[in-house]
C-alpha cells in the first residue's frame, strides 16, 4: 500500500504522520529552503531520525531524483504511531514537492498568472498521458515490485485564487499483496517565486474520497500560503 501510494503521488507531481505533536515541532522539522510547510490536520511530520520513517523517505527520494525536490512529508499521525510500534502501514500521507524543472531562480510571476496558465494546461491536455510513461521507468529503476495497472487523471477539479487542483487514481499490483487503488489530490501553487504542490493521498473509495480529499486541500493551501 505505501510504495503504491506513493507512485500516485508521484504522477499528481510529475503532471505539472504516534499522538499528534506540537505543531510548531512539526513545522520546525519541515521547514526548507525558507518556507514553511505546515502539517495538514492530524498529520505529523516523517523524520530520518526514526528508522521505521526511512523507507518512506529513501522511496520518496528515489521516485523523485532529477525532477522533484522533496519538501517534507507528513503522515496520519496514528498510522506513523502504528508504523513506528509495530510495522503497521502508512495509507495517509502528504508531501510537499518543488519541481525542479521550474529552476533555482525565483519565477518573475504573478500568482494569478501561473494558476491561469496550469488551469488551461489541465483543461486542454492530458499531462498524465505523459507522466505514465515516466513513472513506470522511475518503478523498474527503484525495482519497487510494483505494476501500474492502470491510472486515470482527475483533470481540474477547482481553482481559485490560491492554487489549481488536479488529481489522480492509480491502481497498482503489488507483489505478495494484492491490487491497490488509490487517490491523490494535489494543490499547486507559487509561493516566494517558487512553483510548489501539495499532495494528500487516501485510499480510494468512489468519488466521496476525491471530494473529500479536495476539501482538505483547499484549506491546506490556504493555510501553507498563509504560514508564508
Amino acid at each position: 500500500m505505501l510504495r503504491s501510494m506513493l507512485v500516485a503521488c508521484i504522477l499528481v507531481a510529475g503532471a505539472a504522520s504516534a499522538a499528534p505533536v506540537d505543531k510548531s515541532l512539526q513545522q520546525k522539522e519541515a521547514r526548507s529552503y525558507g518556507l514553511e510547510m505546515p502539517a495538514p490536520n492530524g498529520y505529523c511530520a516523517l523524520s530520518p531520525s526514526h528508522f521505521a520513517d526511512r523507507e518512506m523517505l529513501d522511496t520518496t527520494e528515489q521516485l523523485n531524483a532529477g525532477h522533484n525536490r522533496v519538501l517534507a512529508i507528513f503522515a496520519d499521525c496514528g498510522q506513523l504511531e502504528a508504523m513506528r510500534a509495530k510495522g503497521a502501514i502508512v495509507s495517509n500521507y502528504a508531501m510537499y514537492l518543488m519541481p525542479l524543472s521550474a529552476g533555482e531562480a525565483p519565477l518573475a510571476m504573478p500568482r494569478d498568472e501561473l494558476i491561469e496558465a496550469l488551469a488551461q494546461a489541465l483543461t486542454q491536455n492530458d499531462p498524465f498521458a505523459q507522466a505514465r510513461d515516466t513513472v513506470r521507468e522511475r518503478i523498474d529503476e527503484a525495482d519497487m515490485a510494483i505494476e501500474l495497472q492502470d491510472m486515470v487523471g482527475l483533470g481540474l477539479l477547482h481553482r481559485d485564487d490560491t492554487a489549481v487542483f488536479t488529481g489522480v487514481l492509480t491502481r497498482t499490483a503489488v507483489e505478495g499483496a494484492g491490487i491497490d487503488v488509490s487517490a491523490v489530490v494535489s494543490g499547486m501553487t507559487l509561493i516566494s517565486g517558487r512553483i510548489v504542490s501539495l499532495n494528500l493521498a487516501a485510499p480510494y473509495d468512489g468519488q466521496e474520497t476525491v471530494d473529500s480529499l479536495l476539501a482538505q486541500q483547499r484549506g491546506n493551501i490556504r493555510q501553507f500560503l498563509d504560514s508564508n
